[in-house]
């Protein structure tokens, strides 16, 4: 059975990668999938960094309100939606 391929986006990029464009356009409904995916990673990182139960969650989320403002910068012929998260929550 070959899989269903409709659901991958015509520009080349990864169904990631097209999430974050779909935010840059203004996608709430791409924007709660983007923090879906990612929350966990970002999180991880995010405790890792700051040590600080306190804050960590509350870091996560302005991550993600920065992501959801600076979305139009993501250039996926350079890095990939995760890493472009990982970049901004540094």
């Amino acid at each position: 059975m070959m899989p269903n391929r409709s659901s991958e986006p015509s520009d080349g990029s990864t169904p990631d990668e097209a999430l974050v464009l779909q935010v840059a356009r203004g996608d709430e409904a791409a924007f709660e999938q983007l923090y879906d995916r990612f929350a966990p990673q970002v999180f991880g990182l995010v405790s890792r960094l700051l040590r600080d139960e306190a804050h960590n969650e509350e870091v996560t989320q302005k991550i993600f309100v920065n992501a959801w403002q600076y979305a139009a910068s993501f250039d996926p012929r350079r890095t990939t939606a995760l890493t472009w998260l990982l970049t901004i929550a540094h």
